[in-house]
């Protein structure tokens, strides 16, 4: 070979090592969603998005953002991420049959966010951390699309006070989650500003708060197994309206209340099983025109607490409980509950603005008595409790034909006036009406059966003094009297 045919196949040799170092830069440059081509074949094996077994792109340098922009298909897989994944107006990320584990070295590295538009589904899959101690959010924004079914969701968690990093946190509406574990969260799910959802068939467990909705309604939260949750609101609904809380089973959880309604209207809570938690089974608070019924209520501290007007209580079995059915309100209806083997079978006690059993609980709040009036009470069976209605500070109550036995007190007012109490059957109580500094009550065709003391009424302190002090000016004047008398004329 001369020289200048040596010049040449140098040449050639250095163009082809630039064209082929150019050809790498290219694949360096692909983004991750295109390399994936939106679908990842094969199946069961183990992919991180910083090697695909691809030996040509093994070098990718990423960045912290995965933005999904089209249709993108993760399934049969076990993924780790080491960046947030965003799903775009445009994008639809549908993970199914697969898992799915951030790898964060801090707690909010990163998140998966759904915008308008975008759609996430999730189908016998799951989310979850790779390191628990670090967690990652959810958030579904206004006009996204969220749906979830027999999949997990567990260890997304940032902040309560930032509630968009509280867990999976929704603000959109139509949503499902069904069939599913959401475990592990700070709050399971937060709906804001969400209606017309379902949320069905779900186990939610080891969460501080399972459900929480804010200023939603119309949602449907059904056959859900709810235990082991933490508190201060296991479901918490919050100027939330017209929604159906169904056949849960709400048990074993240590929160102070497990169904908190707060300045909510028009819900219905029906066909629940809620048993063997520490405090509070459901409370009503600021709330009105609420239905509860047909609900089994079984050893927590308190069973049923309303503070708020127009509720409707009925059909409810509440028993074991310390407090049956606490009112703390004005013009709620309870009737053709049964309420056995409580301290207080229902107790009446104005309060003003606060729930009682917090009170009771003693937590620290300003509050003051004030006398509530005008709660009807009817067709109720009252048995074996420690006091079978009990009512303090409260006028103008209607209390008939109730079936009130074998409790220590039968029916017993306290510094309470104008109350009809009428048509009750009262038989083997120890005490079958005890009035303590009770006035101007009126009783009418009461049946006392059975009792050891039929109706006994107890003397106030002010007026035992008032008594005493009468008889002793009496005394002193008729020993005056006697002594004037009595002397030599």
């Amino acid at each position: 070979m001369n020289k200048k045919a040596s010049i040449y196949f140098l040449f050639f040799v250095f163009i082809l090592l630039v064209a082929t170092n150019q050809i790498s830069i290219i694949y360096q440059k692909i983004p991750f969603t295109k390399i994936i081509d939106n679908k990842i074949h094969s199946d069961n094996d183990i992919i991180t998005d910083t090697l695909l077994h691809r030996t040509s792109i093994n070098k990718i340098k990423l960045t912290s953002i995965w933005n999904i922009t089209n249709l993108t298909v993760i399934e049969n897989k076990i993924l780790v991420i080491n960046r947030s994944i965003l799903v775009s107006s445009a994008g639809v990320l549908i993970i199914k049959n697969a898992t799915i584990k951030l790898n964060l070295s801090y707690n909010g590295e990163f998140w998966i966010e759904v915008f308008n538009k975008g759609n996430l589904t999730v189908i016998n899959s799951t989310i979850t951390t790779l390191n628990k101690t670090n967690r990652y959010y959810i958030k579904v924004n206004h006009g996204a699309n969220l749906y979830i079914d027999r999949s997990e969701i567990s260890y997304a968690s940032i902040s309560w006070e930032e509630r968009d990093k509280a867990g999976i946190w929704v603000n959109t509406s139509n949503i499902i989650v069904k069939n599913s574990i959401i475990k592990n969260n700070l709050c399971g799910l937060y709906l804001v500003n969400s209606y017309n959802d379902t949320i069905i068939g779900n186990i939610l467990a080891h969460n501080v708060i399972s459900i929480y909705l804010e200023s939603s309604y119309n949602n449907l939260i059904k056959d859900n197994l709810v235990e082991n949750n933490t508190g201060p609101e296991i479901i918490g609904l919050f100027n939330s309206d017209s929604n159906t809380i169904e056949s849960n089973t709400i048990v074993n959880n240590t929160g102070d209340t497990c169904l908190s309604l707060s300045c909510s209207e028009n819900n219905n809570v029906y066909d629940n099983n809620i048993s063997n938690n520490n405090h509070v089974g459901i409370s009503l608070t600021a709330s009105n025109n609420n239905s509860i019924f047909n609900n089994t209520i079984f050893n927590n501290y308190v069973g049923i607490s309303v503070s708020g007007s127009y509720n409707y209580i009925f059909n409810n079995n509440v028993s074991d409980n310390k407090y049956g059915v606490g009112l703390g309100g004005s013009y709620n209806y309870v009737f053709n509950n049964t309420l056995i083997n409580n301290k207080f079978g229902i107790y009446q006690r104005g309060l003003y603005e606060y729930l009682f059993e917090r009170i009771l609980l003693n937590s620290i709040m300003n509050w003051r008595q004030i006398p509530l009036r005008g709660n009807y009470i009817a067709n109720n069976n009252i048995s074996s409790n420690f006091y079978g209605i009990y009512i303090r500070s409260s006028s103008s109550n209607i209390v008939v034909d109730n079936s009130i036995d074998h409790n220590y007190y039968g029916i017993y007012l306290h510094d309470s006036c104008c109350n009809i109490i009428v048509g009750n059957k009262l038989s083997d109580n120890h005490y079958g009406i005890y009035l303590n500094n009770a006035k101007n009550n009126f009783f009418g065709r009461n049946t006392l059966n059975k009792n050891d003391y039929d109706i006994l009424s107890e003397v106030s302190v002010i007026d035992y003094v008032i008594i005493v002090a009468l008889t002793l000016l009496i005394a002193i004047l008729i020993w005056v009297l006697f002594t004037f008398y009595k002397r030599p004329q």
